[in-house]
């Protein structure tokens, strides 16, 4: 049999063949830099949108510092907060911003007496309630600021960057002005009536504000609730509080608005949660703070000297309760346990309200507990104790 004859090779059309993949491969390429150049353009213009280069400048701001104890900043009536993991200082003199290592990152000194700092995880609003000066922060610079024509009333700033503030004008006993990140009015409302509270929620959207009101002598307070993509005429009152004083508004972790009063602490319906509510039972409410699920409640009891530490759960279930033998000056909370202070010292308590550590230590006026470590002050300075650590020092001490 015959071998067939093997057919010559076709250079030219082989080198035409390499030219076109050639051409191909380098069209493609091209149009891989062409895609990644716009999507460049268009992240570094979303990334100046949201304020990048404050994010960068913030997160530079965490690093360093040699950790607490830390001097107290000259001034009286101090008020320990925070913004985020960072600790914040307002006395007389003005707002101080420490990190987690307590290095003094700035300070704000334009502020009046008296003034207020309200912060989310990133930004805080400080004003004077009365004055006419508002201005927003971040950590590592201040972001807006506005002069009034009438003092400021309230306000609040959320996770997002949104800030709500609280004035009259000529014309209505309160104007809420919503700013987003950008500093542009994205709500408004005006009442003829005061607004003593606002809370926006933290992932923005929608608001919660109280209205101070009054029906034939009697005080009332107004709950409205506000959905930021409804008609401004579709804001209404949600709830209606006959003799109660309006002392804080917020919205809790599932998004549901809570309401504390001097008679009750209140968590209003939704579509699929019915209202739920916890009664002081005509006893004085001294102190209420919250974390995460759990709200924690120093009452003074109707004999107008027994203080009792009441412990409730996310639907205002009442979880334990404690009489308390000394007085107290302040109350903290986090997720594993409670902290009551007093004239000697630091008292822990596990979520049962059981005694399990105590911290002996005369002097302390204050303490705040921020993302799992408690700070508290002494006569001059800054101190800090994990919940951990607090239980270690104070094994020696119980």
């Amino acid at each position: 049999m015959r071998e067939q004859a093997k057919k010559p090779i076709d250079f030219d059309k082989m080198r035409r063949r390499r030219q076109r993949l050639a051409t191909l491969k380098r069209l493609v390429g091209l149009s891989c830099v062409i895609l990644l150049v716009f999507g460049a353009v268009a992240l570094n213009a979303h990334l100046v949108e949201i304020g990048f280069s404050t994010s960068l400048e913030d997160l530079r701001e965490t690093f360093g510092g040699a950790g607490f104890p830390a001097g107290l900043p000259n001034g009286q009536g101090h008020i320990i907060g925070n913004i985020g993991n960072n600790l914040t200082i307002l006395n007389d003199t003005g707002l101080y911003m420490y990190n987690s290592r307590a290095r003094l990152i700035r300070s704000v000194q334009r502020l009046g007496t008296g003034s207020v700092a309200v912060a989310s995880k990133n930004r805080l609003l400080a004003y004077t309630p009365g004055g006419l000066s508002v201005s927003l922060h971040s950590l590592s610079r201040e972001l807006f600021s506005e002069e009034l024509e009438f003092g400021v009333l309230c306000g609040d700033v959320n996770d997002n960057g949104d800030f709500a503030v609280v004035a009259p004008v000529k014309q209505f006993a309160s104007v809420v002005s919503v700013k987003n990140e950008k500093f542009e009015e994205i709500y408004v409302w005006s009442s003829p009536e005061y607004v003593s509270e606002v809370a926006l929620a933290p992932q923005g959207g929608s608001m919660a504000l109280n209205v101070v009101s009054g029906n034939g002598g009697e005080l009332m307070s107004l709950i409205y609730l506000f959905d930021f993509g409804a008609a401004l005429e579709k804001a209404e009152v949600a709830r209606e509080l006959t003799g109660e004083l309006t002392l804080d508004i917020f919205y809790t972790q599932d998004g549901r608005v809570a309401v504390l009063t001097d008679m009750q602490c209140l968590l209003l319906g939704t579509a699929s949660e019915k209202e739920r509510s916890y009664s002081f039972g005509g006893r004085q409410i001294l102190g209420f703070e919250r974390h995460e699920n759990n709200y924690l409640l120093l009452i003074r009891e109707l004999d107008g000297k027994t203080q009792s530490l009441v412990l409730l759960d996310r639907s205002l279930n009442e979880i334990a309760t404690r009489t308390l033998s000394d007085f107290t000056r302040d109350i903290a909370l986090d997720a594993g346990a409670a902290y009551v202070l007093h004239a000697d010292g630091i008292d822990v308590y596990d979520l049962a309200l059981e005694p399990s550590a105590r911290l002996a230590r005369k002097g302390i006026p204050q303490m705040h507990m921020a993302q799992g470590q408690l700070y508290y002050l002494s006569a001059d300075e800054i101190m800090v104790l994990s919940p951990a650590e607090m239980v270690g020092v104070n094994s020696q001490n119980r």
